[in-house]
């Protein structure tokens, strides 16, 4: 019987390597789509900061945790440091995080479901807009789905090595965007796993796994942060994040207003739910796998109800917990129809993701617009016109600065509303980086340079002069000579 199920895994491995395949093709040929999301241009001004020779958080401003650059960089710089390439590096994350399913799948002695849950994912907008995206939003669940899967090979093999690197996984989830929303279902499967042994003390057991776990993960937490400096890290991230959460207001209705804009995530948690419900009366076997997801979706629920300040791209936190649920659930249902109708199901979830996986293709081979867009083009060609490549240029469109390849004042890399609202980042501030710099070109970009107190009187008394302008709200900024 072992035999045969280590058969049945290698046949899904292989099948889920070749849909890996197809969907890295498509990833390919989307990679160069037109920019939508600001923090885009800022995560690659910062990358690129670094590579100009000014270390992340003692020089460059960085406001996310150290996991997000140590996991995506060096893939970022072996695929050419560009957009193109972070956003690759991105993607390469939410593979191995279909392989992370395929694994819990095993786990759980239903590797079908693993496949319906690829595929229900990418029908999830938010989802494959994300993983295409360079923000860390999406990077957390690839790491917390391969977090569940090696306690989960803990509570099926006893073997204490799984726990540790569960641990590790779980401490990179929230080094990239503070993740916790797993902590209740791992305690479950630490539970479960030690109250499975059939010798005593399986309170000792417990204790014992529970530290092994927290040994590791905070070790993970500080080997992560250390090379970049724990103060510099605790100044760049933490208080910003306190600031930020300060400034904003707790409204748990906001988290709401962004779900509506997600219909199908809506739907999945509702039929999720009632699955759940149904499986778990008929099903015994079935209610612990349930009960642990269960556990995750209603974790995610409750960090974004309490979070603040939210926005919409936040959501895709959601979705790998809710799409696990529903598509175990659903599998568990199928599993119990009639002998003959089930000899089906394989063949259904075959043609679905055929479907899936076709939509995906034909949408890969759509031409593409470019990243910039005309204003971002009119702000590269300024700096192309007025500046050399050794000049440093400061603009609130990290893309603008991103792709015209010059340098900016590591200070300045991050020009967010998060941080002008703060008051991170300041009218003194700025001057002072501007006099410590005197970048070439200054480029009002994106509405928030002109955000800062004084803006247009600090540019002239530090002589700079208006070269262009398209509105009040887009203006260029060119240091006189001399």
């Amino acid at each position: 019987m072992a035999q045969q199920h280590r058969v049945l895994f290698t046949r899904a491995l292989v099948l889920c390597l070749a849909l890996c395949l197809v969907l890295c093709y498509c990833a390919y040929k989307l990679r160069s789509y037109q920019s939508t999301e600001y923090d885009e241009g800022v995560y690659l001004t910062t990358f690129k900061s670094v590579q100009d020779g000014f270390p992340l958080y003692q020089s460059t401003f960085f406001s996310q945790p150290p996991g997000f650059f140590t996991t995506t960089f060096p893939l970022y710089s072996l695929l050419g440091s560009t957009l193109q390439a972070a956003r690759l590096a991105v993607f390469f994350y939410s593979i191995i995080g279909l392989l992370a399913i395929l694994w819990i799948g095993w786990e759980f002695g239903s590797v079908a479901f693993s496949f319906v849950a690829m595929g229900v994912l990418y029908l999830i907008p938010i989802y494959t807009v994300q993983i295409m995206t360079f923000h860390a939003d999406s990077l957390p669940a690839t790491f917390s789905t391969l977090a569940v899967a090696s306690l989960l090979r803990f509570r099926n093999s006893k073997q204490r090595r799984w726990i540790g690197l569960s641990a590790l996984f779980t401490a990179l989830a929230v080094l990239i965007k503070v993740d916790v929303s797993t902590f209740p279902a791992l305690f479950l499967i630490l539970l479960a796993a030690c109250y499975s042994f059939r010798a005593p003390k399986k309170i000792g057991r417990l204790l014992e796994a529970m530290a092994i776990f927290g040994i590791v993960f905070g070790l993970a937490l500080i080997a992560f942060a250390l090379p970049f400096g724990l103060n510099t890290v605790v100044s760049n991230v933490i208080s910003l994040r306190v600031e930020a959460a300060s400034a904003s207001p707790q409204d748990p209705t906001l988290f709401w207003q962004f779900l509506q804009t997600s219909p199908l995530l809506i739907g999945l948690l509702i039929a999720g739910g009632m699955l759940t419900v149904i499986v778990a009366l008929r099903e015994k076997a079935a209610r612990f796998p349930l009960l642990v997801l269960l556990a995750w979706v209603m974790a995610t629920l409750a960090i974004l109800l309490l979070y603040h300040p939210l926005m919409p791209h936040h959501l895709v936190l959601l979705a790998v917990p809710v799409t696990l649920l529903f598509s175990f659930a659903l599998t568990q249902l199928l599993n119990s129809i009639p002998s003959p109708l089930r000899r089906l199901v394989p063949v259904a979830i075959s043609l679905f993701l055929a479907v899936v996986l076709g939509q995906r293709v034909s949408s890969s081979l759509l031409p593409q617009n470019g990243i910039p867009t005309p204003l971002e083009s009119e702000g590269i060609q300024l700096a192309d016109t007025y500046t050399q490549p050794g000049d440093f240029i400061v603009s609130d469109d990290g893309i603008v600065t991103g792709l015209s390849n010059r340098p900016t004042p590591p200070d300045l890399t991050d020009i967010s509303y998060v941080r002008l609202g703060t008051g991170s980042l300041n009218s003194r501030e700025f001057k002072m980086y501007l006099k410590t710099y005197k970048p070439k070109l200054i480029l009002a970009w994106a509405d928030r340079l002109t955000y800062l107190q004084n803006f247009d009187m600090i540019l002239q008394d530090d002589h700079y002069q208006l070269i262009d302008t398209i509105d009040s709200h887009y203006k260029a900024y060119l240091l006189e000579s001399g």
